[in-house]
Protein backbone atom coordinates (compact mmCIF):
# COMPACT_ATOMS: atom_id res chain seq x y z
CA UNK A 1 0.00 0.00 0.00
CA UNK A 2 1.24 3.60 -0.73
CA UNK A 3 0.55 6.61 -2.30
CA UNK A 4 -3.18 8.38 -1.56
CA UNK A 5 -4.98 4.81 -0.44
CA UNK A 6 -1.59 4.71 2.63
CA UNK A 7 -2.53 8.50 3.66
CA UNK A 8 -6.04 8.10 3.54
CA UNK A 9 -5.49 4.76 6.06
CA UNK A 10 -3.03 7.16 8.45
CA UNK A 11 -5.82 10.05 8.24
CA UNK A 12 -8.44 7.22 9.43
CA UNK A 13 -6.05 6.08 12.45
CA UNK A 14 -5.94 9.47 13.49
CA UNK A 15 -9.46 10.61 13.55
CA UNK A 16 -10.55 6.88 14.12
CA UNK A 17 -8.07 4.60 15.92
CA UNK A 18 -6.87 1.40 14.93
CA UNK A 19 -10.12 -0.45 14.09
CA UNK A 20 -8.71 -3.33 13.42
CA UNK A 21 -6.61 -5.60 15.11
CA UNK A 22 -3.15 -6.22 14.44
CA UNK A 23 -2.38 -9.77 14.77
CA UNK A 24 1.35 -10.86 16.07
CA UNK A 25 2.34 -14.50 17.25
CA UNK A 26 5.41 -15.51 18.79
CA UNK A 27 6.68 -11.71 18.21
CA UNK A 28 6.09 -12.17 14.40
CA UNK A 29 3.58 -10.01 12.45
CA UNK A 30 1.19 -12.13 11.08
CA UNK A 31 -1.65 -9.24 9.65
CA UNK A 32 -1.40 -5.88 9.77
CA UNK A 33 1.67 -4.42 8.25
CA UNK A 34 0.37 -1.65 6.69
CA UNK A 35 -1.55 -0.87 9.79
CA UNK A 36 1.46 -0.72 11.92
CA UNK A 37 2.96 1.72 9.32
CA UNK A 38 0.14 4.05 9.68
CA UNK A 39 0.71 4.08 13.08
CA UNK A 40 4.13 4.58 13.03
CA UNK A 41 2.97 7.49 9.90
CA UNK A 42 0.49 8.97 12.67
CA UNK A 43 2.90 8.94 15.60
CA UNK A 44 1.42 6.47 17.54
CA UNK A 45 4.65 4.69 19.05
CA UNK A 46 3.20 2.01 21.38
CA UNK A 47 0.04 -0.05 20.87
CA UNK A 48 -0.93 -2.49 23.19
CA UNK A 49 -3.64 -5.35 23.75
CA UNK A 50 -4.62 -8.57 24.52
CA UNK A 51 -4.54 -12.17 22.26
CA UNK A 52 -8.03 -14.22 22.19
CA UNK A 53 -8.03 -17.97 20.59
CA UNK A 54 -11.42 -17.03 19.95
CA UNK A 55 -14.38 -18.79 20.51
CA UNK A 56 -14.60 -22.81 21.54
CA UNK A 57 -16.76 -24.63 19.48
CA UNK A 58 -18.46 -27.76 20.66
CA UNK A 59 -20.26 -30.78 19.31
CA UNK A 60 -23.65 -30.95 21.15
Amino acid sequence: MSGREFDELVEDVLVNGLGEPVVVSSDQLIDGRNRVRACAAAGIVRMSGTWSAGPTWRRG
